[in-house]
Protein backbone atom coordinates (compact mmCIF):
# COMPACT_ATOMS: atom_id res chain seq x y z
CA UNK A 1 0.00 0.00 0.00
CA UNK A 2 1.30 3.44 -0.89
CA UNK A 3 2.28 5.96 1.78
CA UNK A 4 -0.41 8.65 1.54
CA UNK A 5 1.35 11.20 3.73
CA UNK A 6 2.31 14.32 1.90
CA UNK A 7 5.86 15.58 1.92
CA UNK A 8 6.77 19.20 1.37
CA UNK A 9 10.27 20.40 0.67
CA UNK A 10 11.24 24.02 1.16
CA UNK A 11 14.47 25.61 0.10
CA UNK A 12 15.72 28.55 2.09
CA UNK A 13 17.59 31.40 0.44
CA UNK A 14 21.26 30.87 0.08
CA UNK A 15 22.98 31.35 3.41
CA UNK A 16 26.62 31.92 2.70
CA UNK A 17 27.55 29.46 -0.02
CA UNK A 18 25.10 26.66 0.85
CA UNK A 19 21.38 26.17 0.31
CA UNK A 20 19.43 24.63 3.17
CA UNK A 21 16.66 22.18 2.48
CA UNK A 22 13.86 21.71 5.00
CA UNK A 23 11.57 18.71 4.64
CA UNK A 24 8.19 18.67 6.39
CA UNK A 25 6.21 15.46 6.58
CA UNK A 26 2.71 15.38 8.01
CA UNK A 27 1.88 12.52 10.30
CA UNK A 28 -1.79 12.26 11.15
CA UNK A 29 -1.26 10.46 14.45
CA UNK A 30 0.92 13.31 15.71
CA UNK A 31 -1.38 16.18 14.67
CA UNK A 32 -3.88 17.94 16.89
CA UNK A 33 -6.25 20.82 16.37
CA UNK A 34 -6.07 21.50 20.13
CA UNK A 35 -2.69 23.22 20.29
CA UNK A 36 -3.78 25.68 22.99
CA UNK A 37 -4.44 23.00 25.60
CA UNK A 38 -0.81 22.77 26.86
CA UNK A 39 -0.87 26.57 27.35
CA UNK A 40 -4.10 26.17 29.33
CA UNK A 41 -2.27 23.67 31.54
CA UNK A 42 0.42 26.26 32.28
CA UNK A 43 -2.24 28.81 33.23
CA UNK A 44 -4.01 26.21 35.35
CA UNK A 45 -0.76 25.40 37.17
CA UNK A 46 -0.37 29.09 38.03
CA UNK A 47 -3.96 29.74 39.11
CA UNK A 48 -4.69 26.29 40.56
CA UNK A 49 -8.30 25.80 39.46
CA UNK A 50 -8.22 22.03 38.87
CA UNK A 51 -6.13 21.52 42.01
CA UNK A 52 -8.80 23.41 43.99
CA UNK A 53 -11.61 21.35 42.44
CA UNK A 54 -9.78 18.08 43.08
CA UNK A 55 -9.15 18.90 46.73
CA UNK A 56 -12.76 19.97 47.31
CA UNK A 57 -14.35 16.83 45.85
CA UNK A 58 -14.40 13.58 47.80
CA UNK A 59 -12.73 10.67 45.97
CA UNK A 60 -14.33 7.38 47.10
CA UNK A 61 -12.25 5.17 44.77
CA UNK A 62 -10.07 2.35 46.05
CA UNK A 63 -6.45 3.66 45.84
CA UNK A 64 -5.21 0.21 44.75
CA UNK A 65 -7.47 0.26 41.68
CA UNK A 66 -6.87 3.82 40.44
CA UNK A 67 -5.47 4.29 36.94
CA UNK A 68 -5.78 8.09 36.79
CA UNK A 69 -5.47 10.52 39.68
CA UNK A 70 -8.64 12.52 40.35
CA UNK A 71 -6.92 15.80 39.47
CA UNK A 72 -5.85 14.39 36.09
CA UNK A 73 -9.43 13.40 35.29
CA UNK A 74 -10.75 16.78 36.42
CA UNK A 75 -8.10 18.50 34.29
CA UNK A 76 -9.12 16.40 31.32
CA UNK A 77 -12.80 17.29 31.69
CA UNK A 78 -12.16 21.00 32.32
CA UNK A 79 -9.71 21.26 29.40
CA UNK A 80 -12.12 19.44 27.08
CA UNK A 81 -14.90 21.87 27.98
CA UNK A 82 -12.52 24.82 27.49
CA UNK A 83 -11.60 23.46 24.04
CA UNK A 84 -15.27 23.32 23.03
CA UNK A 85 -15.94 19.64 23.75
CA UNK A 86 -18.85 20.07 26.16
CA UNK A 87 -20.17 16.55 25.63
CA UNK A 88 -18.38 13.97 27.76
CA UNK A 89 -18.75 11.50 24.85
CA UNK A 90 -15.90 13.38 23.11
CA UNK A 91 -13.46 11.90 25.65
CA UNK A 92 -13.23 8.65 23.69
CA UNK A 93 -12.37 10.53 20.46
CA UNK A 94 -9.76 12.66 22.26
CA UNK A 95 -8.13 9.93 24.36
CA UNK A 96 -5.08 9.73 22.04
CA UNK A 97 -4.91 13.44 21.11
CA UNK A 98 -1.25 14.53 21.51
CA UNK A 99 -2.12 18.02 22.82
CA UNK A 100 -4.32 16.59 25.57
CA UNK A 101 -1.78 13.88 26.42
CA UNK A 102 0.89 16.59 26.72
CA UNK A 103 -1.29 18.83 28.89
CA UNK A 104 -2.29 15.91 31.10
CA UNK A 105 1.28 14.51 31.26
CA UNK A 106 0.03 11.15 30.01
CA UNK A 107 2.32 10.49 27.03
CA UNK A 108 3.86 7.50 28.78
CA UNK A 109 0.40 6.16 29.57
CA UNK A 110 -0.67 6.48 25.93
CA UNK A 111 -4.27 7.54 26.50
CA UNK A 112 -6.41 9.71 28.72
CA UNK A 113 -9.55 8.80 30.66
CA UNK A 114 -12.56 7.33 28.89
CA UNK A 115 -16.05 8.76 28.72
CA UNK A 116 -17.43 6.38 31.37
CA UNK A 117 -14.61 7.29 33.77
CA UNK A 118 -15.25 11.03 33.36
CA UNK A 119 -19.02 10.55 33.64
CA UNK A 120 -18.60 8.71 36.95
CA UNK A 121 -16.70 11.73 38.35
CA UNK A 122 -19.48 14.08 37.23
CA UNK A 123 -22.30 11.88 38.48
CA UNK A 124 -20.91 11.19 41.95
CA UNK A 125 -20.85 14.86 43.04
CA UNK A 126 -23.12 15.32 46.02
CA UNK A 127 -24.64 18.47 47.45
CA UNK A 128 -21.93 18.42 50.12
CA UNK A 129 -19.25 18.29 47.38
CA UNK A 130 -20.81 21.33 45.71
CA UNK A 131 -20.88 23.24 49.02
CA UNK A 132 -17.19 22.37 49.66
CA UNK A 133 -16.33 23.41 46.12
CA UNK A 134 -18.14 26.75 46.44
CA UNK A 135 -16.51 27.45 49.80
CA UNK A 136 -13.06 26.51 48.47
CA UNK A 137 -13.60 28.74 45.43
CA UNK A 138 -14.64 31.67 47.62
CA UNK A 139 -11.59 31.26 49.88
CA UNK A 140 -9.35 30.95 46.80
CA UNK A 141 -10.79 34.20 45.44
CA UNK A 142 -10.42 36.01 48.79
CA UNK A 143 -6.79 34.84 49.08
CA UNK A 144 -6.03 36.11 45.57
CA UNK A 145 -7.66 39.50 46.30
CA UNK A 146 -5.70 39.80 49.54
CA UNK A 147 -2.44 38.81 47.80
CA UNK A 148 -3.02 41.44 45.11
CA UNK A 149 -2.93 44.20 47.75
CA UNK A 150 -6.33 45.62 46.80
CA UNK A 151 -7.87 45.69 50.30
CA UNK A 152 -6.59 48.56 52.44
CA UNK A 153 -4.78 47.66 55.68
CA UNK A 154 -7.10 47.52 58.70
CA UNK A 155 -10.25 47.57 56.60
CA UNK A 156 -12.63 44.71 57.20
CA UNK A 157 -13.82 42.87 54.10
CA UNK A 158 -16.95 40.78 54.33
CA UNK A 159 -18.48 38.68 51.64
CA UNK A 160 -21.85 37.10 52.03
CA UNK A 161 -21.87 33.61 50.66
CA UNK A 162 -25.12 32.23 49.41
CA UNK A 163 -24.86 28.57 48.54
CA UNK A 164 -27.61 27.14 46.42
CA UNK A 165 -27.77 23.37 46.23
CA UNK A 166 -29.80 22.91 43.10
CA UNK A 167 -31.62 19.90 41.86
CA UNK A 168 -33.17 19.22 38.50
CA UNK A 169 -36.70 19.31 39.89
CA UNK A 170 -38.44 22.53 40.80
CA UNK A 171 -39.53 22.84 44.42
CA UNK A 172 -42.99 24.39 44.49
CA UNK A 173 -42.22 26.31 47.69
CA UNK A 174 -39.28 28.16 46.15
CA UNK A 175 -39.54 30.44 43.12
CA UNK A 176 -35.89 29.96 42.14
CA UNK A 177 -36.27 26.19 41.79
CA UNK A 178 -33.89 25.16 44.57
CA UNK A 179 -34.51 22.70 47.35
CA UNK A 180 -32.22 24.26 49.95
CA UNK A 181 -30.66 27.65 50.51
CA UNK A 182 -27.86 28.16 53.01
CA UNK A 183 -26.18 31.46 53.69
CA UNK A 184 -23.20 32.46 55.72
CA UNK A 185 -20.78 35.33 56.09
CA UNK A 186 -17.03 35.04 55.68
CA UNK A 187 -15.08 38.00 57.02
CA UNK A 188 -11.43 38.80 56.53
CA UNK A 189 -9.29 41.64 57.73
Amino acid sequence: MADCREQLELYADKIGVTTRRVTMVSSEEELSSNGGIPALRQLDDQVGITRLISRALFDPRDPDRITYEQQTLIRQRVYQIAAGYEDCNDADDLCHDPAFLTALALHDHGRSGSQPTLSRIEERCSAEDIVRLQTAWLHHWIDRVKASGRPRAGRRWCWTLILLMTKCTVNSSCRCGTDTMTSGVICTT
